[in-house]
């Protein structure tokens, strides 16, 4: 999610009740966990008619007030509202263009997520994502990433403090624990009956060597959300890997965006993920580390435990 810090008037009660009334449409049309949308809408429409919603002054206000009223019933995380980025005219972002210019941004600032790479004693690869990045602009440093850590023995990958992005990424790096034979890893499925499910597989070809008899573990913590849980989950459910930490958010399902006017857009969760090894997922659950600790010890358990799995090879 895009930081914005503006706070821009709303120019008249008519434009929330406009706000409020488009948020519920659009849950009525797209949003995927159908079972609460008639108490979801109308718990909506019971604020907006008590006048709840009538005293926020501002964008980043009314974002907030009704982010919280979305999740309320099922705490679904990618249900949200989101302030658009600003211009350099301090003008509220008006087209999609403004939105991908400021995720650019972030993605350069960032270095597309990958933020650390180190060899640690023994050999031991780590790797720190803190976001799982546009994958059309972040293979290349995923690339980068594996090449620097291919020799190394055992493997941990850091996604504490990551609340996930986009799949793509997390479907190359996954391919790295598995052979070169395509492996169905997930199928989502949407509510809109146009919409077809999208199997996800792993990549036939990656850069570099595969981990495949590798040890690998993961670090998660509890604000480990969305592609990142995809991501550990996957592995640890085709035991290609031990996740090490807290229990994670619990969002599984998948997002879309949906421009509500030129100052809000809202998160909605259109797709919902099944695994191929649990035929379950995630949402409201978390996925559960194998080895439970608090988050600041899971590196340095995460470590010990590679160790371990070297001595036992010796």
């Amino acid at each position: 999610m895009i930081n914005n810090h503006h706070a821009a008037p709303i120019s008249s009660p008519q434009e929330i009740t406009s706000i409020c009334e488009k948020v519920v449409q659009l849950i009525n049309d797209h949003y995927v966990e159908t079972a609460v949308v008639d108490e979801l809408t109308t718990f909506l429409k019971n604020n907006l008619s008590q006048g709840v919603y009538q005293a926020l002054s501002s964008y980043p206000q009314l974002a907030e007030t009704l982010t919280q009223d979305l999740r309320h019933i099922n705490h679904d995380r990618h249900l949200f509202l989101e302030v658009a980025p600003i211009k350099e005219t301090n003008e509220a972002a008006a087209h999609q263009d403004d939105w991908l210019k400021a995720e650019l941004a972030h993605e350069q600032e960032f270095n597309f997520g990958f933020t650390e790479l180190a060899i640690l004693e023994g050999n031991v690869g780590y790797l720190k994502l803190e976001e799982f990045m546009n994958p059309e602009r972040s293979i290349a440093t995923a690339v980068a990433a594996m090449k620097f850590l291919e020799n190394t023995g055992p493997l941990i990958i850091d996604v504490r403090q990551n609340g996930g992005g986009y799949g793509g990424l997390g479907e190359y790096l996954a391919s790295y624990f598995f052979d070169e034979e395509p492996t169905l890893l997930s199928v989502t499925y949407f509510k809109e009956t146009t919409l077809t499910t999208q199997q996800t597989y792993t990549y036939p070809f990656v850069v570099g060597k595969r981990r495949v008899n590798q040890p690998l573990f993961m670090l998660v913590d509890k604000k480990t959300g969305s592609a990142a849980e995809w991501f550990v989950y996957t592995l640890q459910a085709f035991k290609k890997g031990a996740v090490i930490g807290e229990v994670t958010v619990g969002a599984a399902n998948r997002n879309s965006y949906f421009d509500i006017n030129p100052h809000l857009r809202l998160s909605l969760s259109t797709g919902r993920p099944i695994s191929e090894a649990t035929k379950e997922n995630w949402e409201g659950k978390g996925v559960i580390p194998d080895i439970v600790c608090p988050a600041d010890d899971a590196k340095k358990r995460a470590w010990e435990e590679a160790r371990k799995t070297q001595k036992h090879a010796e």
